[in-house]
């Protein structure tokens, strides 16, 4: 609000002068429009003083240096000039109105109008209720002063600015208290909200019921286990002792006697323990049983455990992510709650100043509206006075009509959404995410009848960087990642053991460039010891550590852990940072090889190995291909080739170890599937679906053993078909559910040692194996392998690498395709 200023146009109008730019207005002076004696009160818009007076018109307003402007509405006119306005007569309405201004800026005051506004408007009222007092004032003390037309159209334009005051500006006033109000209570509550958002998510989680439904369904399994183990150790004692009483009895024995007695006393005495014989099977048989059932239960417990875990972590998750959105909410609304009140408090301040002027005014208003001949002496100034000594200490109006609450702030809630003491405070959730991946998968859900199996995202490979030899260079690091090696080129065109990493991410696969290579001769072996962390071995013995982080590996020095005769070497994860490791030990090359099994950990650092034990002596050939796979945490499978190098004869036998912290022991029988598969030369493969049925093939068959038993059994086998005038050889198994595995080979025409890499998926269910068809694992491009590589990282994750030569000798002619890696995964699954 600022003060027009005007320069007269003609006899009834003024041109109100603003800054260039700003729309302007011309106002029309008759006799209704003046504030009697001699005020006018106008309204402008706010903004800029110009710093000269602008164009109107004619008679334009001269370009001058203004004036200094004043926090005033009001514009001073002589009384001359007003007396005349009176003497012209009553306006044609018959009824003297408040100027159009006036009403404007009283009676549709903006509600948004705070602060300093609307501290000038009432001011500007202020102003204007004590000049007309003080000219009441003076025009009562002349006594020679008429009533005209203008004394009754004074007091019907006091009694209209009343009525303005207590129906416009009061109520308007209130209204504004009201809204303020509202929005410091509006904002409060936005606080509050905060609150009960986290409350109505803990509430609507499933959360915390899944979590106790896990720890009541796994503190029942192990109440089951116990009562297990509590019958296995009685019934596994009496078998005990029936046996240590058969060991007491005495032997049979028949001396130097020929005798026919002697003889039948012999006979009889060897009926006599034959005749024990049944009885000790059965009591074996029992003990087995019992033992088998606890271990199933303890399996059960493991599983259930593990998803107990995974309930903690999830609902640990939640908690985070819950309590950090109630932390952010809480912070941002408690910040602009801070900042309305400031701005609210503000206004309340301007508003209490505007209250205090308009009682003031209605004070000056008062003595308007006072007897003339009370006026005409001292008691007329007493009453100014009084107006004048009004202050917000000393009025009488109450004044808490005009304050606003500001209550405080809630402080923010402890956010415990995880019941204390139920271990998930505790829990390494990262390591019960990577307990997931571990093979045997458990607890997966059967795949969908329409589960698709696909073969994407490709991959193509920045270089020909792939050599794949008859070794396995590719190991699992994490859930996402997957290390790849290639072995070294005889003429050393291609770095000795060269790494890289394939990642998937968003559905996309990278590589990481150039591959790094290590320190490690020829042939290597690879396997995952921990999260991010591989161990390769080369032959001879030695090893070394790769670290990734992120993309970007790095080798520790390597380490010689086994003898200067190890061949081939198969390691399998137990859990981070320890492994069983079986090794085929060549101590005269293709003549004397035996299979030995042990511990290699990784503490600070340091690679040790321990617990050694021989498994098989006096193999009389190479590639004895000992390869291990993890059943369960107590117990592995081990198959391997105990039959002539290269000849139809070749053997493979699988066989069940007992694997804990005090060593490794064989349990059983091996079971023989020489009928239908081979292991040695890298022809075949294991991989493991269950913790008791793993999936043997090589390149003429698929069978499957099982370790459900006191020994080792086969089901029935499934004969591989190549296509005409084709071979398949180094078949590859990685497992891709619990009850299937994906399958590749590569097919070469015969007489050639290179071909096409194919890959298929083999379902298992029961002891019966199938194989679904059979698809290029390159695509449309053409190309040439040696073998393929493929690993589990996951369940419903494979990936397979293949290479592009032109031929088997020498390694480094490569094709003309790119080497490439292919995510297989079904679509639709769910784990």
């Amino acid at each position: 609000l600022k003060p027009f200023w005007l320069k007269p146009l003609a006899p009834t109008g003024y041109c109100p002068c603003l800054a260039r730019g700003v729309p302007t207005m011309t106002v029309a002076l008759t006799r209704s429009h003046l504030l009697l004696p001699s005020v006018v009160l106008l309204l402008v818009p706010g903004g800029a003083r110009p710093a000269t007076r602008a164009s109107c018109g004619e008679g334009e307003c001269a370009a001058e240096p203004l004036a200094p402007s004043k926090d005033s509405v009001l514009l001073q006119l002589t009384a001359p000039e007003a007396r005349r306005a009176a003497a012209a007569g009553p306006p044609a309405t018959g009824r003297l109105a408040l100027p159009p201004a006036v009403t404007l800026l009283l009676a549709e005051r903006d509600r948004s109008v705070r602060g300093w506004s609307a501290r000038s408007l009432s001011q500007g009222l202020l102003l204007h209720a004590k000049s007309l007092a003080e000219a009441h004032l003076a025009r009562a003390a002349g006594a020679n002063e008429s009533a005209g037309w203008g004394e009754d159209a004074q007091a019907e334009l006091i009694q209209g600015l009343l009525d303005t005051i207590d129906q416009g500006l009061y109520t308007g006033m209130m209204q504004d208290v009201a809204e303020d109000q509202t929005e410091v209570d509006d904002q409060l509550q936005r606080i509050v909200q905060c609150d009960r958002d986290m409350a109505d998510a803990n509430a609507s989680s499933s959360a915390q019921g899944v979590t106790a439904a896990a720890a009541g369904e796994f503190a029942a399994c192990e109440g089951t286990a116990a009562s297990l183990s509590s019958a296995r150790a009685s019934t596994c004692a009496e078998a005990h002792a029936l046996l240590a009483g058969l060991a007491n009895h005495p032997e049979c024995a028949l001396a130097n006697d020929t005798s026919p007695a002697a003889l039948a006393a012999f006979v009889e005495c060897l009926e006599q323990r034959a005749a024990e014989l049944p009885g000790a099977r059965e009591a074996h048989r029992q003990c087995f049983n019992a033992t088998a059932a606890h271990e199933a239960q303890v399996q059960v417990c493991q599983a259930k455990e593990h998803a107990h875990h995974e309930a903690l972590c999830a609902l640990r998750a939640f908690a985070e992510s819950t309590c950090q959105a109630y932390g952010a909410c809480h912070a941002r609304e408690a910040e602009h709650y801070a900042g309305v009140v400031e701005r609210v408090r503000r206004v309340e301040e301007g508003r209490r100043t505007e209250a205090v002027a308009l009682v003031r005014s209605r004070c000056y208003l008062a003595i308007i509206q006072a007897n003339a001949t009370t006026l005409a002496g001292t008691e007329g100034q007493a009453l100014l006075s009084t107006c004048e000594r009004l202050t917000m200490e000393n009025l009488t109006t109450n004044m808490s009509n005009f304050t606003i609450s500001y209550p405080p702030a809630p402080s923010a809630s402890a956010c415990q959404l995880v019941p204390p003491g139920d271990g998930g405070a505790n829990l390494d959730c990262e390591a019960v995410a990577e307990a997931r991946l571990r093979l045997p998968y458990a607890g997966l859900s059967p795949l969908p009848a329409d589960a698709s199996l696909q073969t994407s995202p490709r991959l193509e490979l920045s270089g020909h960087h792939i050599i794949i030899g008859a070794a396995d260079g590719i190991a699992r690091l994490s859930g996402s990642s997957v290390m790849v090696c290639t072995v070294k080129h005889a003429g050393a065109e291609i770095p000795g053991n060269a790494c890289f990493v394939v990642s998937e991410t968003s559905g996309e696969l990278t590589e990481s460039t150039p591959p790094v290579p290590g320190g490690l001769d020829e042939w290597i072996f690879v396997e995952r010891l921990g999260h991010n962390k591989a161990l390769k071995f080369g032959r001879y013995g030695w090893c070394e550590v790769v670290v990734a982080e992120g993309a970007t590996l790095t080798y520790r020095a390597k380490v010689q852990l086994l003898p200067g005769t190890t061949r081939a070497v198969f390691m399998e994860p137990l859990e981070n940072d320890r492994m069983v490791v079986c090794y085929d030990n060549g101590i005269k090359w293709n003549e004397h090889h035996e299979i030995r099994c042990g511990f290699v950990t990784d503490v600070n650092g340091t690679l040790s190995y321990s617990h050694e034990v021989l498994i098989e002596a006096d193999i009389p050939h190479a590639w004895t291909e000992p390869r291990i796979k993890r059943l369960t945490d107590s117990r592995a499978m081990l198959c391997y080739s105990h039959g002539q190098f290269q000849k139809p004869e070749t053997t493979a036998l699988c066989r069940v170890l007992a694997v804990s912290a005090d060593g490794i022991a064989k349990l059983g029988r091996p079971v023989d599937l020489s009928a239908d598969v081979a292991l040695g030369h890298t022809k075949g493969d294991v991989a493991v679906l269950t913790p008791e049925r793993v999936l043997v093939c090589d390149h003429r068959a698929c069978v499957v053993a099982s370790a459900a038993g006191p020994d080792v059994a086969k089901g029935e086998a499934l004969a591989l078909q190549p296509t005409q005038g084709h071979v398949r050889q180094f078949s590859v198994l990685a497992t891709l559910w619990d009850d299937r595995a994906v399958l590749c080979w590569v097919e070469v025409p015969h007489g050639k040692s290179i071909g096409t890499p194919y890959c298929a998926v083999a379902a298992v269910q029961g002891m019966t194996v199938a194989l679904g068809s059979a698809f290029p694992l390159a695509g449309d491009k053409q190309v040439l392998s040696y073998k393929v590589s493929a690993t589990s990282f996951g369940p419903d994750r494979v990936l397979a690498c293949y290479e592009d030569r032109v031929y088997f000798w020498p390694e480094a002619e490569r094709g003309s395709q790119q080497d490439g890696c292919v995510l297989l995964h079904y679509d639709g699954a769910s784990a």
